[in-house]
């Protein structure tokens, strides 16, 4: 009967820290966009009225040698269940991407601009969390 408590309770504490990693990433804040040519930032937020893990991404980035700028909010669907994936984002005027984390790193691979951005204005690559 000891063996199997044994058993059970160390069964629970790998579930329980395995699900602990899962969402030990909080990945929500202001993060600086460290692209070479651009300045400007990222906002993730939780995506209120929206029941499961969903994050909402606000984009504010600008090419200073010429003023073009991305401007926009987008969300992501489906709901975040691990924090460990890459968030998928779309915005309503089409801009869809992707963001991996990795410590206080996002990068966001562009999957299509969509009408947010100016010509020059762009919105992927590295972002350095900062708050």
């Amino acid at each position: 009967m000891k063996r199997i408590s044994v058993v059970v309770i160390a069964a629970l504490l790998m579930v329980g820290l395995t699900f602990a990693a899962a969402y030990a990433a909080d990945v929500r804040g202001q993060y600086a966009y460290v692209e070479k040519g651009y300045k400007g930032t990222m906002t993730i937020k939780w995506l209120k009225g929206y029941e499961g893990r969903a994050y909402a991404f606000v984009f504010r980035t600008v090419n200073p040698s010429n003023g073009q700028s991305c401007e926009f909010e987008a969300t992501e669907i489906p709901p975040r269940t691990n924090d460990t994936q890459p968030a998928a984002g779309e915005s309503d005027s089409g801009a869809k991407f992707k963001i991996s984390f990795q410590g206080d790193t996002a990068r966001v691979n562009v999957v299509k601009k969509g009408g947010e951005c100016g010509m020059s204005g762009f919105f992927g690559g590295t972002y350095k969390k900062v708050k």
